[in-house]
């Protein structure tokens, strides 16, 4: 009955997890700390399928085709699993041999006692990608009439979207690392999210539902 249970959970988890990241504009991939994907939503099969470069190897390994591409992201994200950061994320640019523009990976590290919807999957690293033309904006009114956000918050919020790391928050919004935290803070507390991939989960779901 216990593994039943755990079973019927897990697949609750998963269930739940495809019907938000199914959702989002950018290729999402749930790792493990094995570095095997347990999860991937249509955008990324849409990217896998495209010839970019990017490939599910042995075990379900994300990789590249070119060898000293793979190398580096196998060492972004062996980093992003050995050093939890709630506050920053891994960037990481990845050449697309079709001859586009690179593709924008960021990778974001799951603790389990933090990210408790992502972390019971067993997924351990959110890796976020896509393509620089596109372009996800958040629906600013939305964002101050339903979480109380500010002007600034709502910018800073933008740039975590759309870079995909809140450590670019100073560096594109001109301000210094205090304020950033303290705006993310803000926003944490508001948005009643506690990490960085609970909070993509979060304005991702609302960029793609409000209209």
């Amino acid at each position: 009955l216990e593994i039943y249970n755990h079973i019927s959970s897990l697949e609750q988890t998963f269930s739940s997890l495809h019907s938000i990241l199914d959702g989002m504009h950018q290729a999402v991939f749930l790792i493990d700390s094995q570095l095997q994907t347990i999860f991937s939503n249509k955008r990324a099969g849409e990217l896998i399928n495209s010839n970019a470069g990017l490939k599910l190897g042995k075990g379900g390994r994300l990789s590249h085709s070119s060898p000293k591409v793979d190398e580096l992201l196998i060492t972004k994200l062996n980093s992003t699993l050995q050093n939890y950061l709630p506050q920053g994320g891994v960037s990481v640019s990845l050449p697309d041999i079709r001859g586009l523009k690179p593709l924008s990976c960021n990778l974001i590290a799951i603790h389990p006692d933090h990210d408790t919807k992502f972390g019971y999957s067993g997924a351990r690293i959110a890796a976020y990608i896509s393509a620089p033309n596109i372009s996800i904006q958040l629906p600013r009114d939305y964002l101050k009439l339903a979480y109380n956000l500010t002007g600034a918050e709502i910018d800073a919020a933008q740039i975590f979207v759309s870079e995909g790391n809140i450590g670019k928050i100073p560096e594109k919004k001109f301000v210094c690392k205090e304020t950033a935290r303290w705006l993310i803070k803000r926003i944490f507390e508001k948005t009643n999210t506690h990490s960085q991939p609970e909070l993509m989960k979060l304005l991702i779901g609302v960029a793609s539902e409000v209209v």
